[in-house]
C-alpha cells in the first residue's frame, strides 16, 4: 500500500502550454465507497465522486426516457440499478483548505 501518500504536478500558464511545474505531496482518502478526497501540501483539495451509470435495463437514455420518473423508485442504496466504475471519477471540485 502507498499509505495514502499522492504526487501532483501544478502546471502554470495556459492549457497544453505549461510555463512552469510545481511538485507537490500530499494524501488520498476514499469518502465512504463513492467518492475520492485529495488534499496536497499547498492547501489544495480535490473531491470528486467515483464514475457510475444507470444500467441499461433501467433506462438507455435517461435524456430521452418517456417514463422518467420511474428513476423516483431508486436511491444511493439501489446498487443493482447503476454500474460503478471505482478507477474513474466523474466531475469533481476544488477547495483552498487553511
Amino acid at each position: 500500500m502507498d499509505d495514502y501518500k499522492v504526487e501532483a504536478i501544478k502546471c502554470e500558464g495556459t492549457a497544453g502550454n505549461c510555463i512552469a511545474k510545481k511538485q507537490m505531496y500530499g494524501r488520498w482518502s476514499p469518502v465512504y465507497a463513492q467518492a475520492l478526497m485529495v488534499e496536497l501540501s499547498d492547501g489544495i483539495r480535490f473531491v470528486a465522486n467515483f464514475k457510475y451509470t444507470v444500467k441499461d435495463e433501467i433506462s438507455k437514455d435517461l435524456l430521452h426516457d418517456p417514463n422518467l420518473a420511474k428513476l423516483n423508485q431508486y436511491s444511493t442504496e439501489s446498487e443493482e440499478a447503476f454500474d460503478s466504475r471505482c478507477d474513474q471519477t466523474m466531475i469533481g471540485f476544488v477547495q483552498d483548505i487553511p
